[in-house]
């Protein structure tokens, strides 16, 4: 798939700004009605029934009451293939991309299921792009009223649209599983984080700020509250959503990048991190509202010869019960896992990390010791299923010059959390990655057109051990001293190729600041 967000450098910046807009706003997103709301509204309507009275109306918006959106089942269908139409047609006017030129005779090919395959476009493209893509076609429903299992299914048909009609290349089975599950899983958080920065009680330059957060956050949404006329429209409510906890970090500094595999290369730069942990950890009850817990972290770069978006991952609680443990509070939980890491060529060298975990499902035991003193623990593991997955491949020197393989696997994954009051915070995160990729470029059928070539990339089995600890120590207020590393080992076995084994460390250094 080729896009408007092909271009990297514009998209990178258009999530800072995404990040940078969230914050600006998520800091006060508890503050209180003004007067001034009340003012404006004589009466309100929720879910159709209107109240006509103050008092009532003031007991509603002490009590936070969750405003129920209405449904818009046409709506939210309109918005994703409107989305669809006009992509095809930038993508066909504007940039006059021959993959554009879509013709019935295509769609009629493309509706036949042995056309199916796996396309060869860059990683982040495949396994970056597309989620955002899907992105937009959960919220499209999501916003319109819909829950988390009916957005999914209008996720999977968005994509398969797009799939079936919005080019005029072979549908791509890759393509499908990274927009319609990568959708889902930053769909869903990107929709939470944009309810915190709503708040129909206010007006003026608030409400502004607000609605132009929330839509650059979540741009289907804003889009549905100006058809709607949600976004002028004033209520008693304040979100639909309030998380019990709600962390942001925001992390500056310098960052140090060493390889050692064939070569020896070091870079040094400039970092920004910016990491969310929305909802309890442990749940109370047992629960199966998806994403009532997400933790979500994006790292940006500065460092010679890298592009800028280093990380993208997110983890959100899908399904959870709760457990008696040993006096701990503990649960077994379902969790889906999204995970995207990129780096590039070192002074022309090694490749020190890339790899994806576009589509992952699996299950979590996850307990804390509560808060014991002013000490507390928090211990996360997780077995999952990698349905869709990349990693970085040693040889490009194959029939499409492709730097990654696609395969599925499986990952273990351990984060532990230490904090000793409000001035220590301490973690230690690892995980392991195994990816299988057995559609070698030797099945190639040469053929057939090149764009018609269906493969995974090198056929090899590939695992990657990664270690990330982490220590924040209060200075002032919510300023703390941030102090943190990776480590990653890879070795991968291929086919038809000599083995390749690499180890890259990373040191950063900065100031971070805690919005809680």
């Amino acid at each position: 798939m080729r896009w408007i967000y092909s271009k990297r450098g514009q998209w990178h910046w258009c999530m800072l700004c995404w990040w940078l807009c969230f914050i600006a706003v998520s800091a006060g997103y508890g503050e209180e009605m003004p007067s001034s709301c009340w003012m404006m509204c004589d009466s309100v309507s929720i879910s159709g029934v209107k109240m006509d009275t103050l008092s009532s109306s003031t007991t509603m918006a002490k009590n936070d009451s969750v405003l129920v959106v209405k449904k818009h089942s046409w709506l939210a269908a309109a918005e994703i293939a409107g989305l669809n139409v006009g992509l095809l047609l930038f993508d066909r006017y504007i940039l006059n991309g021959a993959y554009a030129h879509v013709t019935l005779k295509s769609i009629r090919r493309n509706l036949h299921l042995t056309k199916w395959f796996w396309d060869s476009d860059k990683m982040y493209t495949n396994l970056m792009e597309h989620p955002y893509h899907g992105m937009l076609y959960y919220n499209a429903s999501r916003s319109n009223g819909m829950g988390f299992g009916v957005s999914s299914l209008y996720t999977v048909a968005g994509s398969l649209m797009w799939e079936l009609t919005g080019e005029m290349e072979l549908p791509s089975v890759n393509d499908f599983i990274a927009t319609s599950l990568g959708g889902i899983a930053i769909g869903e958080a990107s929709y939470r984080l944009s309810d915190l920065l709503l708040d129909d009680r206010t007006t003026g330059t608030s409400r502004m700020f607000r609605e132009l957060g929330s839509a650059l956050l979540n741009p289907m949404r804003g889009l549905t509250r100006l058809l709607t006329g949600e976004a002028w429209r004033c209520r008693i409510h304040r979100s639909s959503f309030i998380p019990k906890l709600f962390e942001t970090d925001v992390v500056v500094g310098l960052k140090s990048m060493q390889v050692s595999g064939r070569s020896h290369n070091r870079t040094y730069g400039a970092f920004f991190d910016v990491g969310v942990r929305y909802g309890e950890v442990v749940v109370e009850e047992s629960t199966v509202r998806p994403f009532d817990r997400f933790v979500l972290s994006m790292g940006l770069s500065a460092l010679r010869g890298q592009h800028v978006l280093n990380h993208f991952s997110l983890r959100g609680r899908l399904y959870a019960k709760q457990l008696s443990w040993g006096g701990f509070d503990s649960e077994l939980g379902l969790y889906q896992h999204f995970g995207y890491y990129s780096t590039d060529a070192v002074d022309d060298g090694e490749i020190p990390y890339k790899f994806s975990e576009a589509g992952s499902v699996g299950g979590a035991f996850v307990f804390t010791t509560g808060d014991a003193g002013n000490f507390r623990v928090e211990q996360e593991l997780f077995v999952n299923g990698i349905l869709l997955g990349g990693m970085m491949s040693d040889y490009r020197g194959n029939l499409i010059d492709r730097d990654y393989n696609i395969g599925s696997g499986f990952s273990l994954k351990s984060f532990t959390n230490f904090r000793v009051g409000r001035w220590l915070y301490s973690s230690i995160d690892m995980a392991y990655y195994r990816l299988f990729t057995w559609l070698d470029f030797s099945k190639i059928d040469t053929n057939r057109p090149s764009l018609e070539w269906s493969t995974q990339g090198n056929g090899s089995v590939a695992g990657l051990y990664v270690l990330s600890p982490r220590l924040d120590i209060r200075l002032k207020k919510d300023f703390c001293f941030h102090l943190s590393g990776s480590y990653y080992n890879r070795h991968t076995r291929y086919d038809h190729f000599p083995n390749c084994h690499s180890h890259t460390w990373e040191l950063r250094l900065g100031m971070c600041y805690r919005i809680n």
